[in-house]
C-alpha cells in the first residue's frame, strides 16, 4: 500500500490510497508505516528502514511512505530526503516523483516542483499531478499554463473540486472574471457550504457588476464563518 498527498484546495493535503509494492501486513510496525499516519507513521518507517529486513530497491515503500507522512504533517524539508532516496531505488515511482513535486511547491519552490511534476506526468498522467502543476504555474503567475493543466486534471476526474477552484485562482488572475465564476459555481455545487469559495465568488460578481450577488454571496459566507467580516 501506498498513499499520495496532493493539494484539493490551496494549503490543504489530503491522503489517498494507492496500490504499490507489497509489505508485511501482519507484521505491527509495517503495517503501521504504510497506513497510519503522524509521528507513529514516521517513527514506523524509521523502524523498518533500520531493521534491515527489506534491501535494496525492496525498502523504497518505507522511504516513500515515510516521506508522505512527513508531508501530511507539513514538514516538507524532512520530507523531500525521503523522497530522493526512493526515487534512487525506484526512478521510475510516478507517486514519488508527484509527492516530491508537491512537497517543492508547498515550500515556494515552483521551478522545481514543475520539474517533478513533469517527470510524473510523462510516467502516468493523473489529475492530482495536473492539479498540483497548474497550482506551481499559478505560483509563477503563468496562469495560462496553469488552466491548460487544470482542464487535463478535469478531463480525468470532472467532479475534481480542487481544481474547479485552482482555475478559478488563475482566472482572476487573467481577470476573466467570468470564468472564475463558473468554476466557483462547480466549486459550490460540490460543497454548498464552502465560505472561502463563496467570499471568492462574491469578489468576482462584484467585478463584473453583479451587486446583488456578491452580497448574497458575503451574506452567505458570513452566517457559515462568523469570522468573516
Amino acid at each position: 500500500m501506498k498513499r499520495t498527498f496532493y493539494t484539493v484546495l490551496t494549503g490543504a493535503a489530503l491522503i489517498a490510497c494507492l496500490a504499490g509494492p507489497a509489505y508485511a501486513d501482519d507484521d505491527p510496525q509495517d503495517k503501521m508505516c504504510a497506513e497510519g499516519s503522524g509521528q507513529a507513521a514516521v517513527d514506523a518507517c524509521t523502524a523498518v528502514i533500520q531493521s534491515g529486513r527489506y534491501t535494496g530497491a525492496d525498502v523504497e515503500w518505507a522511504y516513500y511512505d515515510r516521506g508522505t507522512a512527513l508531508s501530511n504533517m507539513d514538514d516538507y524539508e524532512k520530507a523531500i530526503p525521503d523522497f530522493d532516496l526512493a526515487l534512487q531505488l525506484a526512478p521510475n515511482d510516478a507517486d514519488a516523483w508527484g509527492n516530491r513535486g508537491n512537497a517543492y511547491r508547498a515550500l515556494g519552490q515552483y521551478e522545481r516542483a514543475i520539474q517533478d511534476l513533469d517527470r510524473a506526468l510523462a510516467i502516468r498522467p493523473g489529475a492530482y499531478d495536473f492539479n498540483n502543476r497548474g497550482s506551481s504555474y499559478n505560483g509563477l503567475a503563468r496562469y495560462e499554463d496553469a488552466i491548460r493543466d487544470f482542464d487535463q486534471s478535469l478531463a480525468l476526474k470532472p467532479d475534481f473540486e480542487g481544481a474547479y477552484y485552482n482555475r478559478a485562482l488563475a482566472h482572476n488572475g487573467l481577470k476573466q472574471y467570468k470564468l472564475a465564476i463558473q468554476d466557483f459555481d462547480q466549486v459550490l455545487r460540490l460543497d454548498p457550504r464552502d465560505s472561502d469559495t463563496l467570499l471568492r465568488r462574491s469578489v468576482a460578481r462584484r467585478a463584473v457588476g453583479d451587486t446583488a450577488g456578491a452580497d448574497d454571496d458575503l451574506a452567505k459566507a458570513r452566517a457559515i464563518d462568523p469570522k468573516i467580516r
